[in-house]
């Protein structure tokens, strides 16, 4: 009785491990994901400023 109990005790710790370990993949894929959108759109932004700048300059 008291073995089974043990038994439990760790495979349950083990699924709440495993549970942690992939909401915090989730959530540190969701936060690069949001930091690559980022930087993108600010490339892009400056990019955009750079040709805006530079028909400026040609006339």
């Amino acid at each position: 009785m008291g073995f089974t109990g043990v038994m439990y005790e760790g495979s349950f710790h083990v699924e709440r491990k495993e549970a942690f370990i992939f909401e915090l993949r989730r959530r540190l894929s969701a936060i690069f994901l949001a930091c690559v959108c980022f930087s993108r759109r600010m490339s892009l932004t400056r990019m955009k400023q750079n040709r805006d700048f530079a028909a400026i300059a040609s006339d």
